[in-house]
């Protein structure tokens, strides 16, 4: 009966395994990718992650963050109510990894530079 109990917990070990993998891929960082759900994925402990706003992808970001209008709400563009500069940090941490630039040219962006 040991035995059994054990290759059980291993095979579902191994599956769980394989479905995290799997997610990983299916959530592969990319302009396409909406902020919410990558957020979601990469900080689950995160409580604040779901004030994100939905259907928002990173390509969407960057073009907000490309306008030149010095009146725009970065924060209200992302965030339904309350707003979190460390995930505003950790989404721009993000879209300079996608770009394959550093966190600098993103927030420079962000303050009109």
């Amino acid at each position: 009966m040991g035995c059994n109990y054990l290759s059980i917990n291993i095979y579902s070990f191994n599956y769980l395994r394989s479905i995290n993998l799997l997610f990983t891929l299916i959530m592969k960082l990319q302009l396409k990718t909406e902020i919410k759900n990558w957020y979601l994925s990469e900080y689950p402990t995160d409580e604040l992650g779901i004030n994100l706003k939905s259907e928002i992808t990173f390509l969407d970001l960057f073009k907000h963050l490309d306008k030149k209008d010095e009146n725009k709400d970065t924060y209200n563009f992302i965030f339904n109510d309350y707003a979190d500069s460390l995930i505003r940090e950790r989404l721009f941490s993000a879209l300079a990894e996608i770009f394959k630039t550093d966190y600098n040219y993103i927030y420079n962006k962000w303050l009109h530079k």
